[in-house]
């Protein structure tokens, strides 16, 4: 594992700390939702980020007939 990849997932568990820790003490029904909701967003932005990315194809072209 790379070591900006490893920085990105510490960061990534301090956020979703933080939320979750704030949501605890809100003791809320709509501060629980609003953690779950930043947690979910925080993890797909996370897992976008670390997707591999596709092979470009020649001259830019996305795709269709040459």
């Amino acid at each position: 594992m790379s070591e900006t990849n490893l920085l990105d997932l510490i960061a990534f568990g301090l956020a979703l700390t933080v939320v979750t820790v704030l949501a605890l003490l809100g003791q809320s029904p709509e501060a629980l939702m609003t953690a779950a909701g930043a947690g979910s967003a925080l993890y797909a932005v996370w897992q976008n980020k670390n997707r591999p990315k596709p092979p470009s194809s020649r001259n830019g072209k996305r795709s269709g007939r040459s």
